[in-house]
């Protein structure tokens, strides 16, 4: 094979690798991110937290839960606890069963991540004439006519690009009385859809663990670190 034309491809090879690992990191983008807290609140921040993934993908409710928790108890006083250490998947639970549980734990606030909604976005994406390069190799007569075969005319059809925007909602209740006291929502466009709309559940968890930790902190709801 000619030396050139082996380089070129692995050349080629290596670029598209690369092109797809970049897709694949890139799927995710963050739209917005809301807050909303109860002005009204008073009773100062909380101890002991209990946080609930509502998911239909068990990992990605594990993810979530235990991200969060993590996130919470190592950077502020309060003792944040994943509820699948203690409540068993696909069980129902009835009201009254959560609060004493709940109650016999010590929790004094209740924090619900879930899925709010997925929203398809089509955008039309019209069709047009584009050059790409002509990697034959000929022998040229000059380089006018090297340049002019060089490169060549490709009719690109329209098409639809499909894409998602996955609205998660995370909310803190108070376990004395269930008053929500604060809520965050964060839209994320997503290239294509998956269970409960996430597409990287490592990736998402973090990224909300972080702006549930930061929006919560600032709104002193949560006990500094080394104070209990």
């Amino acid at each position: 094979m000619n030396k050139s034309k082996k380089n070129y491809r692995v050349s080629a090879f290596i670029c598209s690798i690369i092109f797809m690992l970049f897709a694949i990191s890139s799927c995710s983008t963050t739209k917005s991110v809301a807050t909303w807290s109860d002005l009204e609140y008073s009773g100062g921040p909380l101890k002991k937290i209990v946080v609930i993934g509502v998911f239909k993908n068990l990992s990605s409710r594990k993810e979530f839960e235990e991200k969060i928790a993590k996130k919470i108890s190592e950077n502020s006083g309060v003792e944040a606890v994943p509820s699948l250490k203690f409540l068993t998947p696909g069980v129902k639970y009835e009201h009254k069963n959560m609060e004493k549980i709940f109650s016999e734990k010590g929790f004094d606030g209740i924090l619900i991540v879930r899925t709010k909604s997925v929203s398809n976005i089509s955008t039309y994406v019209p069709g047009g004439n584009s050059l790409v390069r002509n990697v034959q190799r000929i022998n040229y007569p000059s380089y006018h006519n090297y340049y002019l075969v060089t490169w060549k005319s490709v009719r690109e059809p329209a098409y639809f690009n499909e894409a998602y925007v996955v609205s998660t909602e995370s909310s803190l209740f108070l376990n004395s009385n269930d008053k929500m006291i604060w809520t965050m929502e964060k839209s994320t466009k997503e290239n294509y859809r998956a269970e409960d709309g996430i597409t990287n559940p490592k990736a998402e968890s973090s990224a909300i663990a972080g702006i549930i930790f930061n929006s919560l902190n600032s709104e002193k709801l949560l006990i500094p670190k080394g104070k209990h």
